[in-house]
């Protein structure tokens, strides 16, 4: 096998190796990672043989689920035989670039020594955008470069600290002679420089950085894939930071982390799963001088069961996450469909009535947002203005090209607009001209210092004045009280929208509250 295809294989692991070859293949397709002792099978095979999953431990074991009774030994020979290298061919214990051993001769070292050290560093170094290297340079010179970092990472070692070569372009030194922080510091501070040696020593011709997570590991050790999991993360946080970064673990961030990836997965199933755990909640906009309902904003919410309950996620934790993986935009499609119907059963009791919807920077970039505001509006026979769509300022100022862009095509099929979150961002007259949105909506945190402080209600005022000069209407958000609305009342407000009228609710509530029983 081409030495290249076997680099590739081992860096992509055994889970993506099944997702790649699966759809090629007929067969029930499964994989046996040795290193991780491991086996994955392919979802073809999950539904055939109904199994209770596609990952399972022990894989010598595990084999018994696709393998006659009779030839079990003879597979549990043949795999331990290659997990012990002694396989005829070509199974080599030491990598053939860097010289070095690998994870699996590193757990066994971690795993001899950790009852006579009293401190055990784990300290994982990765090349920064080294695939850069291999698609400029050459994946020949990208070898010569591991080969390289790894020379110099070991003549930076004591016997007490190993080097092995995990996958592509990472390394783990486990440092038995560290004790404290700063050892590993200086540690990383002798190899970073070795590796400006080495790159000088190049003439530039390459230039790179590598980035460091450590752990500090005594107590961890006992449990191999907690551990290899830690080590990724830390890596990838000290990456996060830049070029030479050093992030020391912390299990506080960690914890956080492992939050974010429940989330991720729980919002995963729930977009496959119909929505199952968003909800649509609104709340009310009014007309300032007549204190009459005119619509809503519709707000996403979701919850996912943990421990065998219900847990509400804070839109500030998991909105971020759909933004992240991409889900925001289908999951935009079931907010956009939810008020839609919300906004054809409300104009069978407030005509005019419309439903502002937030518009993500991601569906922006990535959707054709304007084409799933349509198709809602034409679903449920809406008028065009009926559906708005609220863009951050903040969201305007990074994303230029594409909301002029989308403010084209919402002009063209008479999409509303309305800039949110002003006052937090480019506020400038010359902005909102270029914006041309049909209203703006001042952000909260401005209205709450607006009414505590003399100076700031007077610019308040002038910022009224200065937004009605060129035609646009005002919305003020966050009025909690009747005294903020009898104020903001005299400064000409046009709309308004805050506790004072109503907190978000869903849509049952909402018609309860401000339709069975009035808004006052």
């Amino acid at each position: 096998m081409d030495t290249n295809i076997r680099r590739l294989l081992k860096e992509i692991g055994a889970e993506d190796l099944i997702e790649v070859f699966a759809p090629c293949m007929d067969d029930y397709l499964y994989i046996i990672d040795l290193q991780k002792n491991t086996l994955i099978i392919s979802q073809e095979a999950v539904k055939r043989f109904k199994m209770p999953g596609n990952s399972f431990d022990n894989a010598a074991d595990s084999v018994r689920y696709f393998v006659y009774e009779e030839d079990r030994p003879m597979i549990r020979e043949h795999l331990q035989r290659i997990a012990d290298g002694n396989e005829i061919g070509n199974i080599q214990r030491a990598d053939n670039v860097s010289g070095l051993l690998g994870e699996r001769e590193m757990h066994s070292f971690v795993s001899s020594h950790i009852k006579d050290s009293s401190s055990v560093f784990l300290i994982h170094i990765g090349i920064d955008g080294f695939n850069a290297i291999n698609g400029t340079l050459g994946v020949d010179y990208g070898n010569y470069v591991l080969k390289s970092v790894a020379d110099g990472i070991k003549e930076c070692l004591s016997d007490n600290q190993q080097l092995y070569h995990l996958v592509a372009d990472e390394y783990m030194i486990v440092d038995l002679e560290s004790h404290t922080r700063d050892d590993v510091m200086l540690l990383q501070k002798e190899i970073c420089k070795k590796i400006e040696d080495f790159i000088i020593s190049e003439k530039y011709k390459v230039v790179f950085t590598v980035s460091t997570g450590i752990i500090h590991a005594t107590k961890l050790l006992k449990y191999y894939d907690e551990y290899r999991k830690i080590a990724v993360f830390s890596l990838k946080q000290a990456k996060s930071m830049g070029g030479n970064g050093v992030y020391f673990f912390e299990k506080e961030d960690y914890k956080l982390f492992l939050k974010k990836e429940k989330i991720k997965s729980a919002l995963r199933g729930a977009v496959t799963n119909e929505f199952e755990g968003f909800e649509v909640y609104y709340q009310p906009i009014i007309d300032c001088s007549s204190g009459n309902i005119i619509g809503a904003e519709a707000l996403m919410r979701f919850s996912m069961y943990s421990g065998g309950k219900k847990e509400s996620i804070s839109p500030v934790e998991f909105i971020p996450l759909l933004e992240e993986t991409g889900l925001i935009i289908p999951a935009g499609r079931f907010v956009l469909n939810e008020a839609a119907a919300m906004c054809h059963e409300m104009r069978q009791y407030i005509p005019g009535f419309k439903v502002n919807v937030n518009i993500s920077y991601i569906q922006m970039m990535k959707s054709d947002i304007w084409k799933d505001i349509l198709s809602s509006i034409e679903q449920y026979n809406l008028p065009p203005e009926s559906l708005c769509a609220e863009l951050t300022e903040s969201g305007y100022t990074d994303m230029t090209p594409y909301f002029y862009t989308l403010r084209k095509k919402f002009e063209e099929k008479k999409i509303q607009f309305i800039l949110d979150d002003f006052g937090t961002g480019f506020s400038n007259l010359h902005c909102i001209v270029n914006m041309n949105p049909n209203y703006v909506k001042l952000d909260n945190h401005f209205t709450a210092k607006a009414m505590s402080q003399t100076r700031d209600f007077e610019l308040l005022k002038k910022i009224v004045e200065l937004v009605h000069s060129i035609d646009i209407k005002i919305c003020i958000e966050g009025v909690e009280k009747e005294e903020w609305y009898q104020k903001l009342k005299e400064i000409h407000a046009d709309y308004l929208q805050g506790y004072l009228f109503g907190r978000p609710c869903d849509k049952n509530q909402f018609l309860n509250q401000f339709i069975c029983k009035g808004i006052n």
